[in-house]
């Protein structure tokens, strides 16, 4: 079925093309195989997610990226907790540091790891 309209669009799409015998085997020869590799072929690879394990195999010595001591991660939550100890004075109740961090883990986390660790001292 999916053979008969990937035919039927090329077809089409040639329009007035006078094709010869040979020049049609030919189409139809390449065209049969090109949708027998887009069919064998995935368009993309399935992680397999384990509890606790990186899909993407282990890291590299040193390679904080996506961990609790990513350094733009860092950087996000040391900003926007002295944003937010300073925002809370004003005319609200103030909050503590850890207070923020816990408010600030949200907007700044990007990975699982960093979303759900618990900051210490909170």
């Amino acid at each position: 079925m999916m053979r008969r309209m990937l035919i039927a669009a090329l077809l089409t799409g040639a329009g007035g093309v006078d094709m010869s015998l040979a020049t049609r085997r030919r189409f139809f020869g390449r065209a049969a195989t090109a949708a027998a590799t887009a069919a064998a072929t995935p368009s993309f690879a399935a992680k397999t997610y384990v509890s606790g394990k990186n899909p993407d195999g282990p890291r590299e010595k040193g390679d904080t990226k996506g961990t609790k001591k990513d350094g733009s991660y860092l950087q996000c939550l040391a900003g926007c907790a002295a944003r937010c100890e300073k925002a809370s004075g004003q005319g609200r109740r103030q909050l503590t540091r850890g207070e923020c961090l816990n408010l600030c883990r949200d907007e700044c986390c990007a990975t699982y790891e960093q979303c759900t660790y618990t900051i210490p001292g909170v």
